[in-house]
């Protein structure tokens, strides 16, 4: 189990040093939402907040494997009739799980359609 740890955290260096290393910080990048990624063995548990363009709209998240290694997380809203709201962006919680390789795995993800940038902050869970 120890042995599982070293190599997911060396994993997660690698790639933070590969990410980051010639851009800058992981606070120096401006990249949208902030996604986690709380890791174990062969799972990915992401969560974060998204931006809502209201209070009356709602959302559901789909995630599809487009191959071995990339994935892709899918955000659609849709407004709720019977509210009347001020069109003030509102930032909801969501989470998911993707169940993929530890690492070498590549995600993006869109909103109604357009891209949406994000950055990724792994966490190793025991």
């Amino acid at each position: 189990m120890f042995l599982v740890v070293i190599v997911f955290a060396i994993a997660y260096l690698s790639f933070f040093l590969f990410e980051y290393g010639t851009s800058g910080s992981v606070a120096e990048e401006n990249r949208g939402m902030i996604v986690r990624d709380e890791l174990k063995p062969g799972e990915h548990h992401l969560s974060g907040l998204i931006q809502l363009p209201s209070a009356c709209d709602s959302f559901s998240i789909k995630t599809t494997e487009l191959d071995a290694f990339r994935y892709h997380l899918s955000f659609e809203t849709w407004r709720e009739p019977q509210r009347d709201c001020e069109n003030t962006p509102v930032a909801r919680p969501f989470n998911t799980v993707v169940f993929a390789p530890a690492f070498g795995v590549f995600l993006t993800a869109d909103l109604d359609g357009v891209a949406l940038p994000f950055t990724l902050i792994p966490s190793i869970i025991n």
